[in-house]
C-alpha cells in the first residue's frame, strides 16, 4: 500500500508540474524575473525589454547565465533582436 500511495503522489506532483510549466511558458512576459531556491522572487534580478516586446524562452546555462529569447528588440535598453544572454543579475552579458 505505501508503494501504491507514493506513486500515486508522484504522479501526481509530475503531472502538476508539468501544467504549470506549460502554463508559465504561455504567458509572454515583457518582464523577467529569477526565483531563488526557496520558492521567492529574486528582487535583484531583472530584465526589462522594450514597450510591446516579450520574452517567451528561457535557459538557464550551466555557467549560472541565462538565454532569453522572444519578440523584443531591446533588453534594459540595450538593442538585441529576440535573443540576449543575461547575467546572473540581469544585466546583459556583451559576450
Amino acid at each position: 500500500m505505501i508503494r501504491s500511495n507514493t506513486m500515486s503522489h508522484f504522479r501526481f506532483s509530475l503531472t502538476f508540474s508539468i501544467i504549470i510549466a506549460i502554463v508559465l511558458c504561455l504567458i509572454p512576459a515583457r518582464e523577467a524575473r529569477a526565483g531563488l531556491a526557496s520558492g521567492m522572487v529574486d528582487s535583484g534580478f531583472i530584465a526589462n525589454t522594450n514597450a510591446g516586446g516579450y520574452a517567451g524562452a528561457f535557459l538557464v546555462l550551466d555557467d549560472g547565465k541565462l538565454l532569453v529569447g522572444g519578440n523584443f528588440s531591446q533588453i534594459n535598453g540595450i538593442d538585441r533582436s529576440s535573443l540576449a544572454k543575461l547575467n546572473s543579475d540581469g544585466s546583459l552579458d556583451g559576450s
